[in-house]
């Protein structure tokens, strides 16, 4: 394992931390105050408050179910699934 003591990357990365957290509060937050706001609206789908309008709209996606597939396809399925690669950092107190 490496190990720096710089002060810069130190703050750099204290910073990343700081960043990740605060971003998982205001995720919190964010759906606690969307709860409220549906709360305020009942059953309405537009509300008018200020100079904000705020709709609420019911959105519909398509998900491929791969546990049908598979039961379907069975060892086949394989040859469409594909790997791919990416970089994840980790951050914790040493």
């Amino acid at each position: 394992m490496k190990k720096t003591t710089s002060k810069d990357t130190i703050k750099i990365i204290s910073r990343l931390a700081d960043i990740r957290s605060a971003k998982a509060e205001m995720a919190k937050e964010e759906e606690t105050i969307k709860d409220a706001i549906r709360n305020i609206m009942g059953d309405e789908t537009a509300l008018q408050a200020g100079d904000f309008i705020v709709l609420i709209a019911e959105v519909m996606r398509t998900d491929l179910d791969k546990k049908a597939l598979a039961a379907e396809l069975g060892d086949k399925l394989k040859q469409f699934e594909k790997q791919s690669t990416h970089d994840r950092i980790e951050i914790r107190k040493a």
